[in-house]
């Protein structure tokens, strides 16, 4: 369920953090498959890749960085993973119900937005 409150801005930062991380990591792989087959075709356009989504992570790190170990299982979970069970895997591996889970979640998502919008 996406928030299309107060923290809506908030949660498409995170995710697009979460997706820049995980775009840097496919152009890796590519990178390492020119590599190996010596093509040079597309290099310039992975590299770029690579280099936002190292600046993608060092953002998210430094983002989450300021959550407590739970808050920070939960944003990975809803934002990073987004697996279709990612509540109720939650919900097991923190022994928590649901609403537990979505009160954390916008803890979580309230200490977020004021590092991202300093308010």
């Amino acid at each position: 369920m996406r928030n299309i409150g107060k923290y809506a801005d908030t949660e498409n930062y995170i995710s697009g953090l979460y997706e820049g991380v995980k775009r840097g990591e496919r152009a890796e792989k590519a990178l390492a498959l020119l590599d190996k087959y010596g093509e040079d075709t597309g290099r310039e356009m992975l590299n770029k890749e690579v280099r936002e989504g190292e600046k993608a992570y060092e953002y998210l790190s430094l983002a989450l960085s300021c959550l407590d170990g739970r808050e920070r299982d939960v944003v990975d979970a809803l934002f990073g993973e987004r697996t279709k069970y990612a509540v109720e895997d939650l919900c097991l591996t923190l022994g928590v119900e649901r609403a537990t889970i979505y009160r954390i979640r916008m803890k979580a998502l309230k200490k977020l937005s004021a590092l991202v919008t300093g308010c």
